[in-house]
């Protein structure tokens, strides 16, 4: 576990790299061109998940936030 002094851009590249941090912006487009794609096929079967996922991601954005945690 680590503070917020030792947060730096190095240690949240590093994080992102292993996984453990989703970048909110490309984590929220990503379900935008998914949704789209799937609403071009027609598959829209499990449509509501993804949803609600890229609304939850879209509210991290306007709060501000950069960063999800994926643990």
């Amino acid at each position: 576990m680590c503070s917020l002094v030792d947060v730096n851009e190095e240690k949240i590249n590093k994080m992102q790299r292993e996984g453990e941090l989703l970048s909110v912006s490309k984590e929220y487009k990503r379900l935008i061109r998914l949704i789209s794609d799937l609403q071009w096929e027609g598959t829209c079967d499990n449509m509501s998940f993804l949803i609600q996922r890229a609304d939850y991601f879209k509210k991290l954005l306007d709060d501000g936030q950069l960063y999800e945690p994926n643990f």
